[in-house]
């Protein structure tokens, strides 16, 4: 899939988000619309390890019809006796488990056919995901998901309705796209960008913005120690104490590549954010060996990444408070931009660089009381330019003179055309 159409997709399915939330609040539809999407990624994932496990015993898909069964659940029905053992290799190749009933095939089946048992079969689904996992990934990860909420409808029937209405676009929309991992994962962070911007301020808690990641990312993968030595080739692990909803990790895994990173580290507080973020990571190809997302809010936790680092003598400053185009809603930060702040901490200049960097020795920084106000350091104000005053004086009096005379002839035709004369 090209990277347009990576992006029609996400703009798809925004679309049907904006359409369908009605009164619901954008925070609350955004969880439900996204366990979905996760589902679908989920289900993918697990089929295609199924047909490489099973390999010539698997069904062919184009034989099984499309009334709402996969080649999965053909299997299930005509093997009984070899389930117990699949699911137990399925485990050790994927980590968890997801019934042939509860795969998105069958899901998106009931949605288009309004079947009355959707919002039941949701249930157990994302229970038996969570609670038969192979490791603690999954554990608690739809724990937020309210699929019995009053936003959803006053009564069960309402509820399932509206769910069937949700999932059936949704899966309308993904019918028209080839996806894949990264199409899925790419549509997912569209998704949390575009309910960020439409939550204001909230936005901060959940989601990086994409220049702001980039800046921090490109920062990241310098060597700490020596960052004008370039980016690292490999990182051994990388953390993020606040880590939202995880964009900002990923971004630094794009820059590194998929086995740029031992491992990555996240922490946040916020439960669904916390949720939001492991499925972030898996939706991504992160396998969940890969990465530890940690629910809380401290920093009391002995991370094994957390080292000695060399103190600074001085510490650089960039103001790049200039450094946008103005746009009509919100200014933006081009990748020009971004680049100027990333390779000026990577060769922190010796000298100052008018309005825009300095390094500043700690001994300063003392005696302003530890303030780290960046305007104090580097002023982004441009100095007023000198007044001569005796030269103004000179000016100022030429023009008088010359007002005088001029004011004198145009008197003197008004005095021929008997009209009154100007003071």
């Amino acid at each position: 899939m090209t990277t347009i159409d990576q992006k029609q997709l996400g703009k798809t399915l925004w679309a049907i988000a904006d359409d369908l939330r009605g009164a619901m609040n954008a925070d609350d539809f955004r969880d439900y619309m996204l366990a979905f999407l996760f589902l679908r990624y989920l289900s993918d994932n697990y089929e295609a390890a199924a047909k490489n496990n099973l390999k010539s015993d698997y069904p062919d898909p184009n034989a099984v019809g499309n009334g709402g069964k996969s080649p999965l659940s053909v299997w299930y029905a005509k093997n009984p006796s070899d389930v117990a053992l699949f699911e137990k290799q399925m485990r050790q190749k994927v980590h968890y488990v997801i019934k042939p009933e509860h795969l998105w095939t069958r899901i998106a089946h009931m949605a288009r056919t309004q079947d009355g048992e959707l919002l039941h079969t949701l249930q157990a689904g994302f229970k038996y995901i969570e609670n038969e996992s192979f490791e603690s990934t999954f554990g608690g990860l739809f724990s937020e998901i309210n699929l019995g909420s009053e936003k959803l409808g006053r009564t069960y029937e309402a509820r399932n309705a509206k769910l069937c209405t949700i999932i059936g676009r949704i899966a309308e929309g993904l019918a028209e796209f080839s996806t894949s991992t990264d199409t899925l994962g790419d549509a997912y962070e569209y998704l949390i960008g575009q309910f960020a911007a439409g939550s204001g301020k909230k936005a901060g808690e959940f989601y990086t913005p994409q220049p702001i990641s980039d800046i921090l990312s490109g920062i990241v993968t310098l060597d700490s120690q020596e960052p004008a030595t370039g980016p690292r080739k490999r990182l051994e692990s990388v953390m993020d104490f606040a880590c939202g909803s995880g964009s900002l990790l990923l971004n630094v895994r794009k820059r590194m590549g998929k086995t740029g990173i031992g491992k990555i580290y996240g922490q946040e507080n916020n439960i669904t954010t916390y949720n939001l973020a492991r499925m972030n990571m898996l939706l991504h190809g992160v396998k969940d060996t890969e990465f530890e997302i940690y629910h809380g809010d401290t920093l009391k936790n002995e991370w094994d990444m957390l080292r000695e680092m060399k103190k600074p003598e001085d510490v650089l400053f960039i103001n790049a408070a200039e450094g946008f185009v103005k746009g009509k809603r919100q200014n933006v930060l081009t990748d020009a931009h971004i680049t100027r702040i990333v390779e000026t901490y990577q060769h922190r200049p010796k000298l100052p660089v008018e309005r825009y960097a300095r390094r500043v020795a700690m001994k300063e920084i003392a005696e302003n009381d530890f303030n780290l106000n960046i305007s104090r350091y580097v002023s982004t104000a441009e100095d007023e330019e000198e007044i001569d005053l005796a030269k103004e004086h000179e000016s100022l009096v030429q023009i008088d003179a010359r007002i005088r005379k001029a004011t004198a002839e145009h008197n003197a035709y008004l005095k021929e055309l008997g009209l009154p004369l100007l003071p």
